[in-house]
């Protein structure tokens, strides 16, 4: 009896903490922006568009796009549909956890544990951010929970199910189960194992299928821009060292528990240890691509599971050195991760590859915030025309839900670009993870707005930009969409990559000044980026911006 006192007592007052965590941390990311840009978009009738009349999957989370996409067409409610799915899967998650952790602990142990995941900046950040970690969060603990359960064919299938949910979530999630799924299919029956993965499995093939077909490659947009633009290994080794040192400055706590669930893992039933096989893969996948800009949140999930990892090892230790251990590591996270810090001062981040988005974007995108600004969004009226072009790399999601559809972005990233993501970036420009821009073609930036361009682009080119045409914009069926889409997957373009790679900014027919980054056509205003607010805030912390040279 006094056991389940206990167990009510400290579910009661960390669900307290839990709920005034979220509250006061809740925000939107940019990254975020871009993919609510589409679901705005998708449930408002207008297809899976970024700019308008141009089919992308700049999304990297279907599952979770699809669930935000009938959440708002239910609601009506962007920004707070948003936060509520979120806080519905962190209710989910913890209501696992817990149970998990009261299956194992007791007493203080019990607190300490069910506290552990509240304790790190990593994962109360992307508690919300509009990105998929919350339902990533939900779908690992049921896996974990399922793990757990006794075998049979029914629970195998829930377990291959969510599986295949987490990649539909994100695909390098495929990373951290890969290590069960294959223990999985050659522990017990193999050919049960199969019928098992069938549900599964026809879910990832519907939607690789659909989203080859609708949006012509079966990846998101963002693999080909970041994984695909032929960046130079002296960039990606820099930026790996960038990010593992300045992540290990500013999360210290969530990769000291990372560390503990990894080595704890060792001495535990093949299937935890199988999944810190996993999360070892991910970090050194994480680590071979230069990492992340965004600090922590590629390490929530790992830090998720080694959570879980941790509270099976140490129920199996005596209960002093199991209170010690996890009292450390509870206290480690709330000294040294600033778990209150919600201003987007930048006095302690001296470099610019690695940012803690939350600080940045708390200011104007924080559901607390006094400062918020949300704008109103308006559904794109029937045959638009472009008449403003802007080139940007970053801001991206803030500037497409503040500007009007008038207005056509050329993401120099490539990240919503379906052209630029298949071109090389240039090399003579700042290194940051996700940010590589490209020069662009002035007769491809002319063309959006049906300007005639004194400059051609060579033949392969050309065809690389009609096939995109054809793919993105013509109808689904349109004749010669599908051998456009076979060779835009084959990449059957002899583009000259040289030219690219080497762009300067005297070259005529293409765009590649770093400070084009606020240019625009001659004689068309400015616009903000991405609100009045939110620029004065970062002015007033960076210096003012350069001019803008004009675009042409």
């Amino acid at each position: 009896l006094g056991t389940l006192k206990a167990r009510y007592i400290a579910t009661a007052l960390l669900s307290v903490i839990a709920i005034w965590l979220f509250v006061a941390s809740a925000w939107i990311s940019d990254d975020a922006l871009i993919s609510l840009r589409q679901v705005f978009m998708f449930a408002s009738g207008e297809g899976m568009v970024w700019n308008v009349g141009q089919r992308v999957q700049a999304f990297t989370h279907p599952l979770w796009f699809l669930i935000l996409s009938a959440g708002y067409a239910l609601s009506g409610s962007l920004y707070y549909m948003t936060m509520a799915v979120s806080g519905l899967c962190i209710a989910g998650v913890l209501a696992l956890y817990w149970r998990f952790c009261a299956a194992h602990l007791a007493g203080g142990l019990l607190f300490l544990g069910m506290a552990l995941p509240l304790s790190s900046t990593s994962f109360r950040d992307f508690m919300t951010s509009g990105l998929e970690n919350p339902l990533s969060f939900l779908i690992t603990a049921l896996i974990i929970t399922l793990v757990f359960k006794e075998r049979s064919f029914r629970r195998d299938q829930m377990l291959w199910l969510c599986m295949a949910l987490a990649i539909l979530n994100r695909q390098d999630l495929a990373l951290q189960f890969a290590p069960l799924a294959l223990w999985l299919l050659f522990s017990d029956n193999f050919w049960q194992q199969i019928k098992a993965a069938l549900i599964g499995s026809a879910v990832l093939s519907l939607w690789f299928g659909f989203a080859t077909f609708y949006f012509g490659a079966p990846l998101p947009n963002t693999y080909y821009a970041k994984l695909t633009a032929g960046v130079p290994s002296r960039f990606v080794s820099e930026l790996s060292q960038i990010y593992l040192v300045w992540t290990s400055h500013f999360r210290p706590a969530t990769m000291l528990v990372i560390a503990a669930g990894l080595i704890a893992a060792i001495k535990q039933d093949a299937p935890l240890r199988l999944l810190a096989v996993g999360v070892f893969v991910h970090l050194f996948y994480v680590a071979s691509i230069g990492g992340d800009f965004m600090v922590g949140r590629f390490l929530s999930v790992d830090f998720l599971i080694c959570c879980f990892i941790l509270v099976k090892a140490l129920s199996e230790v005596k209960v002093s050195r199991a209170t010690g251990v996890l009292a450390l590591l509870v206290l480690c996270g709330l000294v040294t991760e600033r778990p209150f810090h919600m201003q987007n001062d930048f006095e302690d981040m001296a470099l610019g590859q690695v940012v803690d988005e939350r600080r940045l974007f708390y200011h104007t995108y924080g559901m607390m915030s006094e400062h918020r600004n949300w704008p109103e969004l308006t559904v794109p009226q029937e045959g638009v025309e472009i008449t403003h072009l802007h080139g940007l790399c970053g801001f991206a999601g803030a500037a497409r839900l503040n500007w009007p559809d008038n207005v056509h972005v050329i993401d120099m990233c490539g990240l919503t670009d379906p052209f630029l993501s298949r071109l090389p970036i240039y090399y003579q420009q700042r290194k940051k993870m996700g940010h590589f821009k490209r020069a662009v073609p002035v007769a491809y930036a002319r063309g959006l707005m049906d300007l005639e361009s004194a400059e051609e682009m060579d033949p392969e080119l050309s065809q690389l930009a009609r096939d995109v045409e054809l793919i993105s914009k013509g109808p689904l069926f349109a004749p010669g969409r599908l051998v456009a889409i076979i060779r835009l997957n084959r990449n059957s373009y002899a583009i000259d990559e040289e030219r690219f790679k080497e762009a300067r900014a005297d070259d005529a027919a293409l765009i590649s000044e770093i400070g084009w980054i606020n240019g625009r056509p001659q004689g068309l205003p400015m616009l903000s980026v991405p609100s009045q607010d939110h620029e004065a805030n970062f002015v007033g912390r960076f210096g003012q911006r350069p001019e803008a040279p004009k675009l042409w």
